[in-house]
């Protein structure tokens, strides 16, 4: 039998106790810190790629494996504040950011060739948009608290 209210699922039941968790507010401001200024090197990144003739994709593509690497550790120590050990943590998050890249090259592919935007634009806003499913995935199956347990592997 089911926990759920009557009309509710489980999404809005996860998203009512994140918004009541401080814990998680406090990780997702810590979140949009590190991102703002990640996204602001990877954006100048990708500029500077691409104005050196390197392609959209291409460019996307080096941005995300610096990226990458760069970030796990911030988000590791200073977001979500995980002192555990590598274990999978570092095979999860290769796995969430393939994931975000393949969606970032399928969004940008669209966006620049059947809606004509420029892909300076559409990656720019990419980057906010595709933040948003990195958090979740990054606290419930990367760093998940000791409370949650981990998510696979």
């Amino acid at each position: 039998m089911s926990d759920l209210g009557p009309g509710e699922s489980a999404l809005s039941r996860a998203f009512k106790a994140f918004v009541a968790d401080d814990g998680a507010r406090l990780q997702a401001v810590r979140f949009v810190i590190v991102g703002l200024k990640s996204n602001a090197v990877y954006y100048l990144l990708y500029v500077l790629l691409a104005l050196a003739g390197v392609g959209p994709k291409t460019a996307v593509v080096i941005v995300f494996v610096f990226g990458m690497v760069y970030a796990f550790w911030f988000n590791k120590a200073f977001v979500f504040r995980d002192r555990d050990h590598l274990n999978w943590q570092f095979v999860r998050y290769m796995g969430v950011y393939i994931f975000a890249l393949a969606l970032n090259l399928v969004l940008l592919e669209w966006a620049t060739t059947s809606l004509g935007f420029s892909h300076f634009l559409v990656q720019a806003v990419l980057g906010v948009v595709i933040a948003i499913p990195i958090f979740f995935l990054l606290k419930y199956f990367v760093f998940p608290s000791k409370e949650q347990g981990a998510v696979g592997p």
